[in-house]
């Protein structure tokens, strides 16, 4: 089998190579001494070894058929240039060769075909590769003339023997004993060498590769004992009728590898793209759990309290898997249902009206109206809205009972209701574990499954409750480091704008994903202040024409976006509109296309940027302005970007655009 091939990117000059050649992927190998000792030991072995097979041959008779002996070493030189490249390793027609050799022309003849094959695809290198060095080339060599003369030595042993025996198809029995041995061997010079130098047995990696080229070996014995059986009956113009019908074979196998090495490249990238997703997917839970913080502080340390206990109790019943990741989800987004829910009322310091627990109870509803079109890869929409359902259907919104409950959904039921019972409320006191686990057990069967409760008792009584700690109040799952920045010292403070500048773009970046995945439009853009406080600058984009949006820099002072920025508050225009402020004409793809701008603004209720939506459908802007994901997502923004700092400031009178210009200018050395 040939050397298999590797790219320079993925070897340094002078490594041992992989597949059927030496390797030895971590060490530079210039000089035999770069070796470990066993590994110098086998190369000289295998070397040694080499010259004992070549000078072996030396006594063995020779080809009868000088002719197709020389035809033979010559196509062994050939076809080095015609290799298939798979998964694990790359083949080329050189072992039909050597085994059509053996087979018609006997041990000596196939040695040679062996090394001159070896010898020639070193010669064949991609654009850019390294040439292997003396030591590299001699194993290669030496390791193939081995498994050549032992495919010999079997071919010549269990053929007569089969024959002997009576077997039939003796000359099948012999071939097949030389397929496996040349076969055998070339795999495990490349494991053995491999072992030695990284010290470490692989034998997965070994049987991989063997099963991978098995079928391809065994494919081209056939094929090298029917050319022999040509040759008998035909003569030398089996070369002319066989070689077409190889080459035709061997682009057939290429094709179908090629097929195949398409194939798996795409399932890599779709688990890269699912990696990216689930990255997304993470970012999203973090998004929307910290937005129930900036809608309602309590709401948080409540959501942090459920989620470790959900987990414990649903750990202690046994789930695992999607169901398990189902509940850690949900028990943090449960309450996200809350940012539809006016704050008067979430913040009413006495009880609630009937009227007002209504708005409360659609909560539920709205959480999983609001996760629906996320994708998590495990049903979390359905324990969201279902985490106030009863066993006895007497629960909100939809009056499950019973087995309808998703067990998610109950395991929250029951932990929602005892935080809320051990919480301090404006109307009573909190509640003691003991009162609360009681007053539960009093409702299990009716309200909540007896079985999660009794689980929720034997998490408490394990301590769970005492792990969950919250001195600080800040967030567990808050994206970015807890507290202010520290103030930068005078040595570091260029360099920590510049990692604040990095980690605002990080924000914006972030942003900007989030929405184009619930939003598709023509392009996605945040904005951040310029420096001078008088211009934005595109730092984020996605979307066909997110292009048009590279190093743009747009005037505070007029267009959709700065007029956004500079008032604080949704703004819609047209395209042209935004382009018009720097004397240039409107992008095609822009042409004719509206924006909708909403601003981030801080806790001062200053903007500190801007996320601009360019659509093509002005239905779109009212869906992308009251889309509350998007709304939290802006939230938790603008605390990341007060968190990072360094925003500026847009001046108190901004002057008009022209005006604007020149006050840039006399400013530009101090900006």
């Amino acid at each position: 089998m040939a050397p298999r091939r590797t790219s320079a990117r993925q070897r340094r000059p002078g490594n041992f190579r992989g597949g059927r050649s030496l390797g030895c992927e971590e060490r530079t190998v210039m000089h035999l001494r770069d070796l470990p000792r066993p590994a110098r030991l086998l190369v000289v072995g295998t070397a040694a070894t080499g010259v004992a097979a070549l000078a072996a041959c030396l006594f063995l008779p020779p080809a009868q058929d000088v002719v197709s002996a020389t035809i033979f070493l010559v196509l062994a030189f050939v076809v080095a240039w015609k290799r298939v490249k798979i998964h694990v390793a790359s083949i080329s027609l050189g072992f039909v060769v050597v085994l059509a050799a053996l087979f018609h022309c006997g041990t000596l003849v196939a040695v040679a075909a062996a090394v001159i094959n070896t010898l020639a695809c070193f010669l064949v290198r991609d654009p850019g590769e390294a040439k292997p060095n003396g030591v590299v080339i001699v194993y290669n060599a030496s390791a193939l003339a081995v498994a050549a003369f032992a495919a010999g030595g079997a071919h010549g042993w269990v053929g007569p023997a089969a024959e002997g025996m009576g077997l039939p198809w003796p000359e099948l029995w012999g071939g097949a004993a030389a397929v496996v041995a040349y076969h055998g061997l070339s795999v495990a010079s490349l494991g053995l060498i491999t072992t030695l130098c990284r010290s470490e047995l692989d034998i997965r990696r070994w049987w991989r590769e063997l099963l991978a080229t098995a079928p391809a070996y065994f494919a081209g014995g056939a094929m090298a004992l029917a050319l022999d059986q040509a040759l008998v009956y035909t003569g030398r113009w089996a070369f002319v009728v066989g070689l077409p019908f190889a080459y035709l074979i061997h682009s057939a196998y290429r094709t179908q590898a090629e097929s195949v090495r398409k194939e798996l490249r795409l399932l890599r990238e779709r688990a890269e793209s699912g990696e990216k997703m689930a990255h997304l997917y993470l970012s999203v839970v973090e998004v929307l759990s910290n937005a129930i913080d900036v809608k309602d502080h309590g709401t948080l340390q409540h959501v942090q309290r459920v989620h470790s206990l959900a987990r414990a109790v649903a750990e202690g019943l046994g789930l695992m898997g999607d169901e398990l990741e189902a509940v850690k989800i949900g028990a943090v987004l449960h309450d996200i249902g809350k940012l539809a829910v006016p704050d008067h009322i979430l913040h009413k310091p006495g009880r609630l009206t009937d009227a007002e627990f209504r708005m409360v109870q659609q909560h539920a509803a709205a959480g999983e109206a609001i996760l629906r079109p996320i994708d998590f890869g495990v049903p979390v929409a359905n324990i969201i809205r279902h985490h106030h359902e009863k066993l006895d259907g007497t629960g909100y919104p939809d009056g499950l009972a019973g087995d309808e409950i998703a067990p998610g959904a109950r395991i929250l039921a029951v932990i929602d209701v005892y935080d809320a019972l051990v919480s301090d409320r404006p109307y009573r006191k909190a509640w003691t574990s003991e009162m609360a686990l009681e007053q539960l057990r009093k409702e299990a069967g009716a309200s909540f499954d007896p079985v999660v409760v009794e689980a929720l008792a034997e998490a408490l009584a394990a301590g769970v409750a005492d792990s969950v700690s919250d001195a600080d109040g800040t967030p567990a799952l808050l994206i970015g480091p807890p507290g202010e920045p520290a103030a930068p010292s005078d040595t570091d403070e260029l360099i920590e704008n510049r990692v604040a500048e990095k980690a605002r773009h990080y924000v914006l970046q972030g942003l900007v994903d989030l929405t184009h995945g619930l939003h598709r439009a023509l392009a996605i853009v945040a904005y951040e202040l310029a420096p001078s406080g008088v211009e934005i600058d595109a730092v984020a984009a996605v979307g066909p024409a997110a292009g048009q949006f590279d190093l743009l820099r747009l005037p505070v002072a007029c267009g959709v976006s700065g007029r956004a920025a500079r008032e604080g508050s949704v703004s819609v225009g047209s395209a042209a509109g935004e382009f018009a402020s720097l004397a240039r004409a409107t992008p095609e793809d822009l042409g004719g296309a509206a924006v909708t701008a909403l601003p981030i603004v801080g806790s001062s209720g200053r903007s500190l940027a801007v996320l601009s939506l360019y659509h093509a459908d002005p239905a779109r802007s009212e869906a992308f302005v009251s889309d509350p994901t998007v709304r939290a997502a802006l939230a938790l923004a603008a605390r990341q970007l007060e968190r990072v700092g360094g925003v500026p400031r847009i001046p108190a009178e901004l002057p008009p655009w022209p005006e604007a210009q020149v006050f840039l200018a006399e400013t530009a050395g101090g900006a």
